[in-house]
């Protein structure tokens, strides 16, 4: 999506799209090519204020994308400074109540220990049945 959005603002901010097109004998791609497009505006062809908005919003979301990268960074940098551990960091990121957390961090741990009473019982090709078997039962994994 990154990579989407990147090469969609590359469009939006090209130089060569703009309706004022400064290369002598523009080639056509067919017959007539140059008038219909005059008749029907497309985003190419947009009046130079219409086009300049729309290059407008591109900078803008550029902007904003930048800004966000700045906000986590100060948040991660002032987290990593109190020496909390990386839970905590990612939960004070998504900025969650941590009461709701240990709630929801027992359900998963609860959920786990179901799972993998069920896989030792019942071992099939998956990555749980693997870690059982050859990482818990040899001891090398906690419950």
């Amino acid at each position: 999506m990154v990579i989407k959005l990147k090469e969609t603002y590359n469009i939006l901010v090209d130089p060569r799209l703009l309706k004022v097109r400064q290369r002598d004998r523009y080639p056509e791609i067919s017959a007539g090519a140059k008038k219909r497009a005059e008749n029907s505006p497309t985003f190419i062809n947009m009046d130079p204020s219409v086009h300049g908005h729309q290059r407008f919003i591109a900078r803008l979301n550029s902007y904003c994308e930048g800004f966000n990268k700045h906000t986590v960074r100060r948040y991660l940098e002032r987290l990593i400074k109190t020496k909390a551990d990386q839970q905590s960091i990612i939960y004070n990121l998504l900025a969650n109540n941590s009461s709701y957390l240990s709630l929801l961090f027992r359900k998963y741990l609860k959920y786990f220990d179901h799972l993998l009473d069920e896989r030792i019982a019942n071992p099939g090709d998956n990555i749980i049945s693997s870690l059982a078997k050859e990482q818990l039962q040899q001891g090398n994994l906690e419950r």
